[in-house]
């Protein structure tokens, strides 16, 4: 059986300078000398506010990536503070005498750690 498949590219140029070319330039300043200063300074205050634009979009990336760093490490400290819960669980049940409780408890510990670390990775994988 064949995939059939369509590649579609689509490619945009946008033209960010906001200003004229030299020789419209020339031709304003013939016409109104003052106009090209305007022009200029309105241009470099766009260029100001670019720039402060992409630094705060970079900051709030950063500050989402530290969120989602810190979320990361706390799942990983409660299932890691889980799995020995029920490994002290577990030791305390079997020293109580209690095999078939201890095992069953043990074994339900094991396997949703198992399934917990087996997880990660396809989690990982999806998010790329």
């Amino acid at each position: 059986m064949k995939n059939n498949r369509a590649v579609v590219e689509q490619k945009t140029v946008i033209e960010d300078s906001f200003l004229p070319s030299a020789e419209e330039l020339y031709k304003l300043k013939e016409v109104k000398p003052e106009l090209v200063d305007w022009i200029m300074e309105r241009a470099a205050k766009e260029q100001d506010a670019r720039h402060d634009f992409n630094r705060a979009r970079v900051r709030l990336a950063n500050k989402e990536m530290n969120g989602t760093i810190w979320i990361n490490i706390l799942c990983i400290l409660f299932a890691f503070l889980i799995i020995i819960a029920g490994i002290l669980a577990t030791l305390w049940l079997l020293h109580k005498e209690m095999t078939v409780a201890g095992t069953i408890f043990a074994s339900g510990t094991i396997i949703g750690a198992a399934a917990l670390f087996m997880r990660i990775p396809k989690n990982t994988k999806n998010n790329k």
